[in-house]
């Protein structure tokens, strides 16, 4: 009986030791892996305050360049005439809008059409009167003013793309550093216990 006692406490001082080793094993498993997700935690945060950084300042350079695109004192300086005739043809536009036609325009006559053979069904249509941007030869013009003020703003508008879909990166970055726990983010150092 006695032996089987000792028997008995010789297996559960094994048992304990078992375990003790085990429980060690996980604890520092445990610990490399927090160490782990630590390290992680802060190369992201670094890299979320880097493209906030850069985000800052794409922002600024899109706000810059849509500033400069728009900036009549600049575009005054570099080129004069084209504001002035600019100014002239709005002044023009807008007058004669708001005026409305100083003298009615003559009736639009078409010419009388040629006689057609007595076999035929059908009649030529009538010939398009051109527009008075077209008469003036203003229609050019204006499509490539369009032109090239669409090609100032779109690279602008291109940053500013790029600049929003960084800053939702950016925020969900942080959303995503937030969620961590706590326990995670303190050095793996101060959870290990001697053993």
């Amino acid at each position: 009986m006695e032996n089987e006692a000792f028997l008995i406490r010789n297996r559960m001082t094994e048992t304990r030791t078992a375990m003790s080793e085990k429980l060690e094993a996980l604890e520092a498993k445990l610990s490399e892996t927090v160490k782990d997700t630590t390290e992680a935690v802060t190369e992201t945060a670094s890299a979320v305050a880097e493209t906030v950084n850069s985000v800052k300042d794409s922002v600024q350079n899109t706000v810059e360049a849509v500033q400069s695109a728009f900036d009549i004192n600049q575009l005054a300086e570099n080129h004069p005439w084209l504001v002035v005739g600019g100014s002239v043809l709005l002044g023009y536009l807008v007058g004669t809008s708001l005026s409305g036609p100083s003298r009615p325009e003559p009736a639009y006559t078409p010419p009388e059409p040629a006689p057609s053979p007595p076999a035929s069904r059908f009649t030529a249509p009538e010939p398009r009167r051109p527009s008075l941007w077209e008469s003036w030869g203003l229609d050019s013009l204006v499509n490539d003013w369009y032109a090239k003020i669409k090609e100032a703003v779109t690279p602008a508008i291109e940053k500013a793309q790029d600049a929003a879909m960084g800053a939702i990166g950016g925020a969900a970055a942080n959303i995503v550093s937030e969620m961590v726990p706590q326990e995670w983010r303190e050095p793996a150092e101060h959870h290990h216990r001697p053993a």
